[in-house]
């Protein structure tokens, strides 16, 4: 039985924990189905990829959550009211977005017994999960201040939900914070964004940002205030997209434990391996991202040519498909243990199950995704034996669905090479593993 494929669309998006928190809801509830990481250069972009690969339900997170609702047919009433959509299920006849940040952050309050009506409450950011924490807040009789980088972005912010704006930068910002009870810092950066001297003890700080410890919270630890983790908020939020998007109540239980699982942080030698169809670019992007990196570039094919002395369609003429793989399995399992290094794997390699654990043991493998026709038409003058005597849009549908559940298995990220450069592709690839590894 073939899964159902979800999905968390970002940029960055390699280091979100949705992936472990949403398989452990779908083991413990028994739903088949799989999750993967999209990264996307734009909304539009990243829909149309989920809508090609059969994905059924998509979490959205910066920098998506507004500039994806214009591409959203339905939208619920927290969507519609925040012009954020954080959560989109694909139905038959519509795309249906919604906000579950509200509800999220809400949840994540009350169960620390945290109160603020009539207190003063400070929120950093003007996007997606900005707009969500206000409206939460707002809701349960806050006094807010929204501050921004940009003063007319949170002007307009603040002006949608009758609160006060201010710039980060503004000097009476010092003493609103003195004042306030919360902060909330929907920002992206691990940067210091406020002095730690206006932190105080019975002030609650509350980062969303938890890929890495931010200075935020590390100063506010220092200056003794009570700090809250930003999974607390994803926890929240994502059980209410599992019941989004299957109908059945969220195993918060496993969630947190997904959630909250201490692993470690991968190092930034670990070899990024690139895996995908015939003609998705893994060489010429792999070579790019070596580039850059200054990573070591190894190229599967190319290396089993040299060790059987001939072309790969030689080879497969001659000895058959089965002495290809059992060299591929070979060059894979010495290539793992290559450090600092970018290996562009052969289409197939996902094929076999010893494959599949040496990719996810000891690599950052990166699916590159690119629709059939875009294959047939990059693999046009290829003399490809899977492909020979074949109409190869008809070979290359076949191939990826038989092959699918398999990237699928072993992808930690998906990104689209149909239509950015190799060279953009490998910047983003290169951010994305510098990202999650704290380089």
């Amino acid at each position: 039985m073939r899964k159902t494929l979800y999905a968390v669309m970002g940029n960055p998006v390699l280091q979100s924990r949705s992936p472990a928190m949403q398989q452990a809801a779908f083991a413990a509830t028994q739903v088949p189905a799989a999750y993967l990481r999209l990264h996307a250069e734009s909304a539009a972009e990243g829909l149309r990829v989920a809508q090609a690969m059969g994905i059924r339900g998509l979490n959205v997170t910066a920098p998506f959550k507004e500039s994806i609702v214009p591409f959203v047919t339905q939208l619920d009433r927290q969507a519609l009211s925040l012009r954020a959509v954080n959560t989109i299920r694909f139905d038959d006849e519509h795309i249906a977005g919604f906000n579950t940040d509200v509800e999220g952050l809400r949840q994540s309050l009350s169960a620390e017994g945290i109160d603020v009506h009539d207190q003063r409450v400070v929120v950093l950011g003007t996007g997606g999960a900005a707009r969500a924490a206000i409206s939460a807040l707002r809701a349960q009789g806050a006094a807010v201040v929204v501050a921004g980088r940009s003063l007319q972005h949170a002007t307009a912010l603040a002006k949608t939900f009758r609160v006060t704006a201010l710039s980060l930068d503004a000097q009476e910002l010092a003493g609103v914070v003195c004042d306030a009870v919360l902060l909330v810092s929907c920002l992206s950066t691990i940067d210091r964004v406020v002095p730690p001297q206006w932190l105080h003890r019975d002030l609650t700080v509350f980062d969303i940002h938890y890929g890495r410890p931010t200075r935020l919270l590390t100063d506010a630890r220092a200056r003794g205030c009570r700090t809250l983790d930003g999974r607390e908020w994803l926890l929240h939020q994502g059980g209410e997209a599992f019941e989004c998007f299957t109908g059945k109540e969220a195993p918060t239980a496993c969630m947190r434990q997904a959630v909250f699982a201490e692993d470690a942080c991968p190092s930034v030698s670990r070899p990024i391996a690139l895996i995908g169809m015939m003609g998705a670019g893994k060489s010429v992007i792999a070579a790019a991202v070596a580039s850059r990196s200054g990573r070591q570039y190894l190229d599967m094919d190319t290396a089993i040519a040299a060790t059987a002395g001939c072309s790969i369609a030689e080879l497969f003429a001659t000895k058959g498909e089965g002495d290809f793989r059992a060299l591929e399995r070979q060059q894979l399992t010495a290539y793992v243990e290559t450090s600092g290094s970018v290996i562009a794997c052969g289409g197939g390699v996902v094929l076999e199950a010893a494959n599949r654990a040496l990719l996810r043991a000891h690599c950052h493998t990166i699916w590159l995704w690119a629709a059939p026709e875009v294959l047939a038409h990059r693999t046009r003058d290829d003399t490809r034996p899977l492909l020979a005597g074949q109409d190869r849009s008809t070979a290359l549908r076949t191939l990826l669905h038989a092959r699918m559940e398999y990237y699928v298995e072993v992808a930690d990220m998906v990104i689209s090479t149909e239509e950015e450069s190799p060279e953009h592709v490998a910047e983003a690839i290169d951010a994305e593993v510098c990202c999650v590894s704290g380089c």
